[in-house]
């Protein structure tokens, strides 16, 4: 995963939920990660969360 993307994916989630949102921000921004990586068409976005 792209440290960037992780920073940013914890601090969105941490700033939705809180601190359920730091716990889980990781988890849910890989599995965000696999979805897109599967979808044809948003693999570009999986691109972008890096490899």
């Amino acid at each position: 995963m792209n440290p960037v993307a992780v920073f940013v994916g914890v601090i969105f989630w941490g700033w939705l939920w809180g601190i359920w949102g730091l716990l889980l921000g990781l988890p849910i921004t890989m599995v965000i990660k696999s979805i897109c990586d599967r979808v044809e068409d948003l693999q570009p976005i999986g691109e972008l969360l890096g490899e």
